[in-house]
């Protein structure tokens, strides 16, 4: 189950006789990227198969950095110094020997996670430059999302029974993002999202 040490994250209100009470519990706050190897196993989760872990001191410093740059939302320089600070902390390589066992942190979804509802709002914030190392981070994201629908096997356990309502979810997603999002602008990237989406949906029938 759930062990002290585990990182959590959640915000404070004060109740009618001016007591804090936690909300918005996230139980599992810090994303990670998946397949790097050498990285600690997952820990016992609960019994609704939530995944969670501990993680290192160093880590947790890391992740404090950035939350002291986000902290204040009215200051949007410090947003964009979060988002820089975030790709410099997940571009950092570690060596297999090293002693950082949190090689697999997400950085950069953890601050993007973090700038608000409004994404246009929060891209406004960010120079032309900042935006052009976020488009090179999620042109990578879009070769591994192509290579995956086409390596994913719709059959196998513990898939067939949700692969159809999760290619669903993630069809309307892509859709959404193809119309909205302006980094799909370059024609190339949006093509080869929206053949990946297909290859998905046609697997799911």
């Amino acid at each position: 189950g759930w062990r002290l040490g585990m990182f959590l994250e959640f915000s404070v209100t004060f109740n009618q006789r001016g007591q804090p009470q936690a909300r918005s519990v996230v139980w599992d706050p810090i994303p990670l990227v998946l397949g790097v190897p050498d990285t600690p196993s997952v820990s016992q989760g609960t019994g609704s198969g939530a995944i969670q872990r501990a993680f290192s001191p160093a880590t947790l410093r890391k992740v404090k950095k950035l939350l002291g740059h986000l902290s204040d939302p009215n200051e949007r320089e410090q947003r964009e110094v979060a988002v820089v600070t975030a790709i410099d902390l997940q571009g950092v390589p570690t060596a297999k020997n090293s002693n950082d066992a949190d090689r697999d942190i997400d950085y950069v979804a953890f601050v993007l996670n973090r700038l608000g509802d409004n994404m246009m709002d929060a891209a406004s914030c960010l120079k032309d430059f900042v935006k052009m190392l976020l488009l090179l981070i999620c042109k990578a994201l879009i070769k591994w999302f192509k290579v995956l629908t086409e390596t994913i096997n719709p059959h196998s356990d513990n898939v067939a029974a949700h692969f159809k309502d999760v290619t669903q979810q993630i069809h309307g997603h892509v859709e959404t993002a193809l119309r909205d999002n302006l980094a799909f602008a370059d024609k190339a990237m949006a093509q080869m999202l929206s053949d990946a989406n297909r290859r998905l949906a046609d697997k799911s029938v």
